[in-house]
């Protein structure tokens, strides 16, 4: 049996094959090269077409990787060679022969371990403007024989989560990555932050999450080294202690995440707004919100957040902030201590009433009167049961089994009459039952 397979369902068994090789500890497998791991992956001469997948014989629609004019190969711009077992560059020339048009580059998941190994390879990648090497373990510093390094002066956007990378390394590539714009440094465990002897202009975006720092003044450092930051994120560190002095270090900073911190007072919230140009904050899972409900937690906060614009990834809109504000009034108005945020939304919308509180929940149990000749006896009824659900519960009162007698609906405010209720299967609630509302059981002749 032949299955045709175009590139969506070919990507989808590739995924397959690298969960199974994942599997493998990276240990147990063979390190390769680049260009080897580039081959394997790309132009093999067992390629995947005609493999047997699960009794299945696959036939790839994939475009053949050769050029028809040239017989050369040719590779896409954006290579992903993720778990390839990658422990260097091999030959000289040949990661140059083979990618000298590729501008991405994931590497993440590799056993590459020596930096002289990773500057070989970008030497040979002229126009690499991304570069992931991710879960490598880069946690030895750059020999001084390596530098000046002038290999990296095209990457746009570099990615080193989890590559455990010292400072004094990090400093020494930030000196070579002059036009570098977004820089992923998560999960380093880092505890500390080492200031270089220069400031980074360039960089624009910095992901920070899942480190150990639990200090702002040690965030603060990361706005002297990066002073055009726009976008940083530092969800899953334990934080305490915002103040406003922080926010002078981040002058173009436009969207913070602090999601999973340890922020903890309504202090700490206000000094978010020592961040000037901050409008976009991402703020949940934080000590300070765990026993708001969700309408609270939304509210309150963007209540004191002045300049923000959008909240958690909503969009915040006039209406919801007036909404939120008026909310905020009211949350302290009864309050002995109340914050200066308070003071301030008075001066725009007065002294506010306090709201009343108001039931919509539908009822679901009702006390009404049930007759029987000439029986009367209260009755406790449940809404959420059938009418004959209901006719089964007064057979001990009636004297009488459930199919020997009707039930009417009497209201009050009805001129016609009282009303049989004749669908077995009909919900009590659907009648609209009040406790002035009465039952009149009539037993059947």
């Amino acid at each position: 049996m032949e299955l045709q397979c175009d590139s969506f369902t070919l990507s989808n068994i590739m995924t397959d094959l690298e969960i199974m090789r994942r599997e493998l500890p990276l240990e147990a497998a063979e390190g390769k090269s680049l260009p080897d791991a580039i081959r394997e992956k790309y132009f093999s001469d067992e390629p995947l077409s005609g493999m047997i997948l699960g009794g299945v014989s696959v036939v790839s629609n994939l475009p053949s990787m050769k050029d028809s004019s040239s017989g050369k190969v040719r590779l896409p711009q954006c290579l992903s060679l993720n778990y390839s077992c990658i422990v260097g560059a091999g030959a000289i020339g040949e990661v140059e022969t083979l990618c000298k048009d590729v501008k991405e580059l994931d590497l993440a998941e590799n056993n590459l371990s020596e930096w002289n190994e990773v500057l070989s390879i970008t030497t040979q990648i002229p126009q690499l403007k991304f570069l992931n090497l991710s879960s490598n373990p880069l946690s030895r510093d750059l020999p001084p024989e390596l530098t000046p390094i002038t290999s990296l002066v095209t990457i746009t956007s570099l990615v080193l989560n989890n590559t455990k990378i010292p400072w004094q390394t990090l400093h020494t590539v930030l000196d070579s990555t002059p036009t570098l714009e977004q820089l992923h440094l998560s999960l380093n465990d880092h505890g500390r932050v080492s200031l270089p002897n220069r400031s980074y202009t360039s960089v624009k975006l910095l992901q920070f999450n899942r480190n150990q720092i639990t200090k702002w003044q040690e965030v603060s450092k990361l706005g002297k080294m990066f002073p055009n930051l726009e976008s940083l994120f530092l969800s899953e560190n334990n934080l305490t202690g915002l103040s406003d002095c922080i926010g002078e270090h981040f002058s173009c900073l436009q969207s913070l995440c602090v999601s999973e911190t340890g922020i903890g007072t309504w202090e700490e919230i206000d000094a978010l707004n020592s961040f000037p140009s901050l409008t976009e904050i991402r703020l949940t899972q934080i000590p300070l919100l765990e026993s708001f409900n969700d309408t609270e937690r939304r509210q309150l906060t963007l209540a004191r957040l002045v300049r923000v614009t959008r909240l958690n990834g909503s969009r915040i809109k006039d209406p919801e902030r007036e909404a939120a504000e008026r909310a905020l009034i009211r949350f302290y108005m009864n309050q002995q201590v109340k914050p200066q945020r308070y003071h301030d939304l008075v001066a725009v919308y007065g002294t506010l009433s306090a709201l009343a509180e108001v039931d919509l929940r539908p009822k679901t149990k009702v006390t009404c009167n049930v007759r029987f000749e000439d029986k009367v006896q209260k009755f406790e009824i449940n809404l959420k049961q059938t009418c004959s659900q209901f006719k089964q519960s007064l057979q001990d009162f009636v004297g009488l089994p459930s199919s020997k007698f009707n039930v009417f609906l009497s209201d009050p405010e009805i001129c016609y009459g009282p009303d049989r209720m004749q669908f077995p299967s009909k919900m009590l609630y659907t009648y609209k039952i009040r406790d002035d509302h009465e039952f009149i059981v009539i037993s059947k002749p």
